[in-house]
């Protein structure tokens, strides 16, 4: 069954108008790449994991004022770059954070957060092994872990019990773990940004 994927412009339409479903679709098409950028100049995933939920709490808090002609992704990574310099700035006045991150930043050279993506063969391995997940398996994990949509509803969509989701996503989870073992920093930051935040 075809699933329509609507564009960030008109997601951004109906967040400026409160749409709860709205923003929660952006937030999960856009959580792996952002948190992954954030995480590379943090270090920390708890610390990553605190300015991703900052950001989105700021886009919801700011919704009113959005621009659904403006790239979405440009100003995700605008607002993280700010909540960055702000952990950071933070830092210089927490001797004992600073001392932290001093340490497991000491080979870390400055870099434009906007440019800071996740690098592109990282992006065309994880879509490259999801890809390469058998069909329903396939399916059913792009719609509950990379559309944020609940088991009931892939239930109905599919016409499947919420078990057998279940099952195809331990499968997807563990079939993404070994074909990933490779790149385990890929694998933590894809297991946490599905599982956990």
């Amino acid at each position: 069954m075809r699933v329509d994927h609507p564009t960030d412009e008109k997601l951004i339409t109906r967040l400026i108008a409160s749409d709860v479903e709205a923003f929660k679709l952006l937030y999960n098409n856009n959580k792996v790449m952002l948190f992954a950028n954030i995480l590379k100049f943090v270090k920390d995933f708890d610390t990553a994991s605190d300015i991703l939920q900052e950001v989105f709490t700021e886009v919801w808090r700011n919704r009113s004022k959005l621009d659904p002609e403006k790239p979405f992704k440009s100003l995700l990574f605008h607002v993280a770059k700010n909540k960055v310099y702000d952990h950071f700035r933070k830092a210089s006045r927490d001797i004992k954070l600073q001392e932290k991150l001093i340490q497991s930043n000491k080979d870390l050279k400055y870099k434009s957060l906007d440019q800071e993506y996740i690098a592109t063969e990282d992006i065309k391995r994880l879509n490259t092994e999801i890809e390469n997940l058998p069909e329903k398996c396939r399916e059913v994990f792009r719609l509950c872990k990379l559309e944020g949509r609940s088991y009931q509803e892939v239930s109905d969509i599919l016409n499947i019990s919420t078990a057998t989701i279940n099952n195809h996503i331990v499968k997807a989870t563990k079939l993404l773990k070994e074909r990933l073992t490779d790149q385990p920093l890929l694998y933590k930051i894809i297991f946490f940004s599905f599982f956990h935040l």
